[in-house]
């Protein structure tokens, strides 16, 4: 029992604050609103109270935090990351309040945490540059100018990642000359939107025509507006992004000895590493094939005499139908 008190009280002085004033004070503080934002929620269910706090709580525990890295900094290989880890929670912070200025937020967060790092030698120079020697300004620009450049690349990382979300099928283009992008091997090959439309109108296609009665399917190829229905309904697939209006389709009918070859196309007139961009294209052939249906089973009524009766009877009787000609769709891969 006294060794159960002892580790208790051990515990106590271990979390006990030094003073009433520090940045122990301020943590146990926040974990106290979370605590009363918990209970809010639970008891109340009033939310935007329940937030008032939980922001409160945020704001508090990123003040200590700031308060134990002026104390006690950290530091690698003699190089301070205090200031970055601080500004990124500061602006991890910010973009989970506003998440429309995220951007911005992680483009400015280097060049924040410079100005942070090196505010402790401007404010001991008594706040001027003047004051500073020509070997601390020197540093400070560099170091200002190395943080700039990390801006500049986070952005460029956010354009980019920007272009892939409007113009996902440049994921699909050959980018092995690329000096900024470098593509990751994943386990499935990217799928362009113009693949997406040319398996769309096979399966149009398919459903319109697929074991349809071969004059069915005559009178659909020789209707013209046929085609551009088709190609209608296959671009509803397309996602609601910039790139929808860079992807022109053509479709050509040829007739063969047994049927119709369909040739799809899918014409890419976006960027490219080729100037002349590059097409997609998706064949399929369709053929009339013979089918017998299945006999049919059919009753026949029969009158019999009995005891000089007459008593109906019923059999079963099987009806041979005749064959037709249905439609028989077979589409290729696509094809670059």
């Amino acid at each position: 029992m006294n060794k159960l008190i002892d580790n208790f009280l051990g515990l106590i002085t271990l979390i006990k604050p030094p003073q009433t004033f520090s940045w122990q004070t301020l943590i146990y503080t926040s974990i106290f609103f979370w605590i009363i934002a918990l209970l809010l929620g639970i008891l109340t269910g009033n939310a935007k109270l329940q937030d008032t706090f939980s922001l409160l709580g945020c704001v508090i525990i990123i003040s200590g935090y700031a308060w134990f890295t002026v104390e006690r900094p950290f530091i690698v290989q003699g190089f301070s990351l205090s200031a970055w880890i601080l500004v990124g929670v500061i602006c991890l912070f910010i973009t989970s309040v506003q998440p429309k200025f995220a951007s911005f937020i992680w483009i400015v967060w280097p060049v924040l945490s410079a100005i942070v790092a090196a505010w402790p030698e401007f404010i001991a120079a008594g706040r001027k540059l003047n004051n500073l020697r020509n070997e601390q300004r020197f540093k400070l620009l560099i170091w200002f100018l190395i943080h700039l450049i990390f801006s500049c690349w986070i952005q460029f990382s956010l354009i980019i990642q920007g272009w892939i979300l409007q113009y996902p099928s440049l994921l699909a283009d050959d980018l092995s000359q690329s000096d900024f992008v470098v593509t990751i091997k994943s386990f499935s090959r990217p799928v362009t939107e113009g693949e997406k439309v040319l398996e769309a109108m096979e399966r149009q296609l398919k459903t319109k025509l697929e074991g349809k009665s071969w004059v069915i399917a005559e009178n659909w190829f020789r209707d013209t507006n046929q085609l551009e229905k088709l190609q209608n309904q296959a671009k509803q697939t397309l996602s609601k992004i910039e790139e929808k209006n860079l992807w022109k389709f053509n479709a050509k009918i040829t007739d063969q000895k047994t049927g119709y070859n369909l040739l799809m196309v899918a014409e890419w007139q976006g960027p490219s590493s080729n100037p002349q961009g590059y097409l997609l294209k998706k064949v399929c052939q369709v053929n009339s094939v013979t089918r017998q249906p299945a006999p049919v089973n059919t009753k026949l009524r029969r009158e019999r005499r009995n005891n000089n009766a007459r008593v109906a009877t019923a059999s079963q009787v099987k009806i041979t139908t005749i064959p037709v000609k249905v439609a028989k769709i077979q589409c290729q891969p696509v094809i670059k």
